[in-house]
């Protein structure tokens, strides 16, 4: 297995376990994996998603957040969402200093969820082929059309409600 396949273990509090195995190892009661994500957003306020590429095994074909995956062994969360961002799409952030905005918690897991603003356009984006077969920005009012077509990750409304939202709030603090 290969390593960037490895993913450490951790328990409830998000303390690593010591415990390192391969990602499709199946979790026992207790043990929890960290996931990641990012949203990112452009000067217009558009969300960027990804679509999953063909070959995925799990929403073939499914439109999803800008970027996201497993914490490989030894990654802090945010090292993980700056590989999966630069792997993904090409694009270089630095997260040293940003926190998640929110965590998802699931039955085995953490799922770090990052909002970042970039002035970038579809152009400046490097697909990685075997993950992701097209991105493009999209409004509140989109995202809501491609939900209702079941064109996305099943995703409930209200999260991309929170984005919006959160995001709207975030750029009206720092103009006013």
């Amino acid at each position: 297995m290969k390593e960037k396949e490895m993913i450490d273990i951790y328990d409830r509090e998000r303390h690593r376990t010591g415990r390192v195995v391969s990602r499709s190892t199946h979790l026992q009661d207790g043990e929890y994996r960290l996931v990641v994500h990012v949203c990112v957003f452009d000067k217009r306020g558009r969300l960027l998603l990804q679509q999953r590429a063909k070959k995925k095994r799990s929403y073939t074909g499914r439109w999803d957040v800008s970027a996201g995956g497993h914490s490989i062994a030894g990654e802090t969360s945010a090292q993980a969402v700056e590989r999966e961002l630069y792997e993904e799409l090409g694009l270089h952030y630095d997260f040293s200093h940003t926190d998640p905005f929110m965590t998802a918690n699931f039955e085995h897991g953490f799922d770090d969820y990052y909002m970042i603003d970039m002035d970038i356009t579809e152009l400046d984006l490097t697909l990685q082929g075997t993950e992701v077969s097209d991105a493009r920005f999209v409004t509140y009012r989109e995202v809501c059309e491609m939900l209702a077509r079941g064109q996305m990750l099943p995703f409930h409304r209200s999260f991309f409600t929170l984005l919006f939202d959160i995001h709207r709030h975030e750029l009206n603090f720092f103009i006013e």
